[in-house]
């Protein structure tokens, strides 16, 4: 009601210029109000995208997850991009509200989880392109000294699933052991048996006994599984400068949006007090006149 009786008075009250002015703001407050709509639109689209990434990488991942500690794991790209997809979910939604409401309090707890999320997305990138070195090493040194010696034991804990997983890796990325094939000690599993040679000889079954080097990958997996873990980190470092990019011009708007309202609410309290005023004088000037 304030607000159509302000928009009313307003007209009566302003020069041709003046109004021409006031049009001009009230389409940029719509405009500005419009834009952050879509804006969260695509920010939630990108958030199922990314939560969609997290747990395309976590599938990838399972069949390698018993060749990293429980320490790395929880510090990998599919937890990053989860976490990172549900956030922009959360603070889209925030950020809906408040230009639905028109909220300034809303306006500001968007403001503060952009900037939180901007932190985050921010420190996971440099994070991921600063410590590709050091992550070699940590994957070198698990799968050389912690991950052969259980799948050599055939009653070692855990034994079937690391076998598993080191079949798995050994035949999609084509390598052999840690570093090479005598890792194995002599033991070299048939996943490591070159299938190529294997079309007219017949099966593969206990290849791995036989002395002959060149029927196994020369490769060894420590090279590929960094390799493929390297990419997934640069996805991270790249997805997370992308995403604080976005955060940084959803908080500009956001803060035009902030100013937009508060100097309408400003201007709304003056304007009523000065409509109160004149009401006021005029029923005075009638009580005069009577009088």
């Amino acid at each position: 009601m304030h607000e159509m009786f302000d928009m009313y008075y307003k007209f009566q009250q302003m020069p041709k210029l003046n109004l021409i002015r006031w049009f001009e703001v009230r389409c940029t407050s719509a405009f500005i109000r419009s834009f952050l709509y879509c804006f969260n639109i695509v920010t939630w689209i990108l958030g199922l995208v990314s939560l969609g990434i997290g747990i395309w990488l976590y599938t990838e991942r399972t069949d390698y997850s018993d060749l990293t500690s429980h320490a790395f794991g929880a510090y990998s790209a599919s937890a990053l991009f989860g976490a990172a997809g549900a956030t922009i979910i959360i603070v889209g939604f925030v950020g809906c509200c408040g230009v639905w409401a028109e909220n300034r309090s809303f306006i500001i707890l968007y403001m503060i989880l952009v900037v939180l999320l901007f932190i985050i997305e921010l420190t996971a990138a440099v994070l991921a392109f600063i410590y590709k070195s050091e992550m070699t090493e940590i994957i070198r040194l698990e799968l050389r000294n912690h991950l052969l010696a259980p799948y050599v034991s055939e009653h070692a804990r855990d034994s079937k699933g690391l076998r598993i997983s080191w079949d798995t890796l050994q035949s999609k990325f084509k390598c052999c052991g840690a570093e090479s094939y005598k890792d194995w000690a002599g033991k070299v599993p048939e996943s490591c048996c070159d299938p190529s040679f294997f079309h007219e000889n017949g099966s593969m079954i206990n290849c791995g006994r036989i002395n002959k080097p060149n029927i196994l990958f020369q490769k060894g997996c420590y090279e590929a599984f960094s390799d493929w873990l390297l990419e997934h980190m640069q996805l991270v470092g790249a997805m997370g400068i992308f995403l604080a990019c976005i955060q940084v011009f959803g908080l500009l708007v956001s803060a035009l949006l902030y100013v937009d309202i508060f100097k309408r609410e400003r201007n709304r309290g003056k304007n009523y007090q000065l409509c109160s005023r004149t009401e006021t004088d005029s029923r005075n000037q009638r009580n005069t006149s009577y009088n």
